[in-house]
């Protein structure tokens, strides 16, 4: 009877520690479990969006990189004195052949290529090394001529066009501008420009290649009214929609979640832990995500070749230099120009050019300092010094270049010289934009290399009075030349014996519009 009566106490006891510990804990433990699931859940699916963002603006980078290497490639060929020399009137089949038909067999820079005369008329055209019988516009429709909209046409200015293409052969990458001379002192200069297109098949195995440079798992083409939502638009020069660029998400989020909701399962005792793990992972996840974010910043602000940062990293310094500058700071640009490294490059091709441009810009580097270096031409170099005795850090800076040039380099075997000319300009008391900085930088540039190899000249304003006036006096000189301004004057010779006209010197005189005549 003891016993019986023992029973109800005990059950009592367990119902009480059921309702006061055990069921808050399974409670607690339940509600963490939930907690710990929708907050992966949320974290995995953000994770993923964020990654689906980046991996967009990779794709477009990707883009913009494949379209410059076109253009770069374009600029190659056609800013080219043999290209002026060789291209306008009658078209030298040899070099045709050795220097742009073999470049679209091997398709490394382009597959196809068309040169178009100075009244838009197809000279000549190949795609991979076979001669083509349509024009472009049948290959390349309007959107060609869309594209030459607004390029140079006076035989000396040089710019590039780039853009996606629907062609016959399907999506292609095209470049098209004026053929122009690369030497400032090339004679005759055409009156009027030809201009060459070059183009290169955008198809899966390309963008397949884009994938990998950027890291862009299952990259690929598709049509252009897709509606995956892990896509980019690609757009003709009207545009229009042509294709559409569509990966697959490596789902990083839902990645760390797989690795970390059986712990979460199997050992809720440990679900503190557990969080810590997560957040180790989510931070992780993160980290990978910010380092994509920074290539990508990476690709748009510096040159792909040497790694510099590029022209527009170069001018946002040099304004923000002159905007923070304290009283007595001057802020001064450095243009460095490589002589004849275009003779370089033609002479022993493109990979030993780009060998010695990546030597130069370590050798740059080490003259510049603490002070930014950024490539912003092809065989051009920019250094920027915020200093107050900016002058002369940015002369010293130019000794050291001129010194460092003297020796020769060594690359694969061969022995090469290389010279250079440097231009510097100083913001001190007016304040200019970094446009006109390094336009003056690169006045000053000109002015040196008239003086010969491995010399600087620091820009004075004077210098571009003198080119103002030349170019005054060049354009009126033409403008007589046309109306017929100049006269012929005849001076008699005497022999200074017996006083007698023994000849006749004829002398040009031109009688300058507001000047008066011009003195011999």
């Amino acid at each position: 009877m003891a016993n019986t009566r023992q029973m109800p106490k005990l059950d009592q006891i367990m119902s009480r520690l059921a309702g006061r510990f055990v069921l808050p804990v399974a409670v607690v433990l339940v509600g963490a479990l939930a907690i710990v699931i929708v907050s992966l859940s949320e974290m995995a699916g953000e994770v993923n969006r964020i990654e689906d963002k980046l991996t967009a603006r990779s794709a477009e980078a990707a883009v913009q990189v494949t379209l410059r290497r076109i253009g770069q490639s374009h600029r190659d060929y056609a800013l080219w004195d043999d290209s002026v020399r060789n291209l306008y009137g009658e078209v030298n089949q040899d070099f045709l052949y050795d220097g742009f038909v073999t470049a679209s067999i091997d398709a490394v820079f382009f597959d196809s290529f068309f040169v178009i005369d100075e009244y838009g008329r197809d000279v000549v055209g190949y795609h991979f090394g076979d001669r083509l019988s349509e024009s472009t516009a049948d290959l390349y429709g309007p959107e060609l001529a869309e594209l030459m909209e607004g390029l140079p046409r006076d035989g000396e200015a040089y710019a590039v066009h780039t853009g996606i293409l629907q062609t016959q052969w399907g999506l292609a990458k095209v470049a098209v501008g004026p053929i122009v001379p690369f030497s400032e002192d090339y004679e005759p200069r055409p009156k009027t420009s030809r201009f060459l297109v070059v183009s290169q098949i955008l198809d899966q195995a390309a963008v397949a290649d884009l994938g990998t440079d950027f890291q862009i798992d299952g990259f690929a083409l598709t049509d252009p009214a897709s509606a995956n939502p892990r896509s980019i638009a690609v757009t003709d020069p009207f545009g229009t929609p042509v294709a559409r660029l569509e990966w697959v998400s490596r789902e990083l989020g839902n990645e760390a979640r797989a690795e970390i909701s059986p712990t979460v399962f199997v050992m809720l005792a440990l679900i503190c832990l557990v969080m810590i793990f997560l957040l180790f992972v989510a931070r992780r996840s993160v980290r990978e995500i910010e380092r994509k974010n920074e290539e990508a910043r990476h690709y748009a602000t510096h040159d792909e070749l040497t790694g510099l940062p590029n022209r527009s990293v170069a001018l946002t310094t040099i304004d923000d230099a002159i905007t923070k500058r304290e009283g007595g700071e001057k802020v001064a640009a450095i243009f460095v120009d490589l002589d004849r490294f275009k003779d370089v490059d033609d002479t022993y091709g493109h990979e030993t050019g780009n060998l010695l441009l990546r030597r130069l810009a370590t050798l740059f580097e080490e003259c510049a300092g603490n002070n930014l270096l950024a490539r912003v031409g092809g065989d051009e170099f920019v250094i920027v010094v915020a200093d107050r005795r900016a002058i002369e850090v940015a002369c010293s800076i130019g000794w050291k270049i001129i010194e460092a040039l003297a020796e020769p380099f060594t690359i694969g075997g061969r022995t090469i010289s290389i010279n250079a000319s440097i231009g510097i300009a100083v913001a001190d008391t007016i304040d200019p934009s970094g446009e006109e900085l390094l336009r003056r930088a690169d006045v000053a540039m000109d002015q040196a290399k008239q003086q010969g190899p491995n010399r600087f000249f620091v820009y004075e304003p004077f210098i571009d009075t003198v080119r103002h006036e030349r170019l005054e006096l060049a354009n009126d000189l033409r403008e007589a030349l046309r109306n017929d301004g100049l006269a012929l004057v005849y001076q008699p010779i005497f022999d200074a014996m017996t006083r007698e006209i023994v000849g006749v010197e004829a002398l040009l005189r031109w009688n300058r519009p507001l000047f008066g005549p011009v003195p011999p």
